[in-house]
């Protein structure tokens, strides 16, 4: 499934809230960047599709980072995704 660069651009720009979150596949703290061990993704996705079914639903982006403060400011879409983006390959549209 190939995404548009529509829809990418408006999940990098969205402020997270009670119905838009992003969870990143990847650890970026002490300055690297690793990918999380499944079992702590899979908990975080779990109690965020729980919050989300007992309100009114929402958006649950994964892969991509997780805060704003992630994003590049100066370095336009392709430089955000290809630092966020946890497939390169879907995020090539």
């Amino acid at each position: 499934m190939m995404l548009d660069t529509e829809t990418l651009t408006r999940w990098a720009s969205q402020d997270e809230g009670q119905f838009f979150e992003r969870e990143s596949a990847y650890d970026r703290s002490r300055g690297g960047r690793r990918q999380r061990k499944a079992a702590a993704l899979a908990r975080d996705i779990v109690e965020t599709l729980s919050a989300m079914a007992n309100a009114d639903g929402g958006e649950l982006v994964i892969g991509n980072g997780n805060r704003r403060r992630n994003r590049s400011r100066s370095g336009g879409m392709s430089q955000w995704l290809s630092s966020n983006c946890a497939n390169p390959t879907l995020c090539n549209a």
